[in-house]
């Protein structure tokens, strides 16, 4: 029985990743070899990108916009690579219309993250070069 559910689910993970990979162009077979760790559904790697078995469900589940997926993708590795606290949305929230940060908000946080970067950098370097400090005891 354990061995029949475990086929069974495996053969709904990768029915569902052929619709997706149908939907957006994507190549089957590539995908379907690339399941993360050989975990079929879980995560798999399509296209460069990893996905989870989730993420595809919502996708065909909710018979988002082709394009959708990559603008939610692309959203959340921007606001992950600012900073790690910034709360970001899963897909099907995305897909219904929760609030997210406009353009000119993330290119705001992209600034302030290089600035923040910078200046860590040159603290870095201020104090490695400061020959002056001594320490007694």
């Amino acid at each position: 029985m354990k061995q029949k559910l475990r086929a069974d689910f495996e053969a709904a993970a990768n029915a569902y990743l052929a619709a997706f990979c149908k939907k957006h162009g994507y190549d089957f077979e590539d995908a379907r070899q690339s399941w993360v760790g050989g975990r079929v559904g879980e995560i798999t790697e399509v296209a460069d990108l990893f996905i989870d078995l989730r993420d595809i469900r919502t996708d065909i589940d909710h018979d988002a916009p082709k394009d959708e997926f990559v603008k939610w993708y692309d959203y959340c590795l921007r606001l992950s690579m600012i900073d790690h606290e910034i709360l970001i949305p899963n897909y099907e929230h995305w897909l219904m219309g929760c609030p997210r940060k406009s353009e000119e908000e993330i290119a705001k946080l992209e600034r302030l993250a290089r600035n923040v970067k910078e200046a860590r950098e040159a603290l870095r370097y201020a104090v490695k070069s400061d020959k002056t400090t001594s320490f007694k005891n």
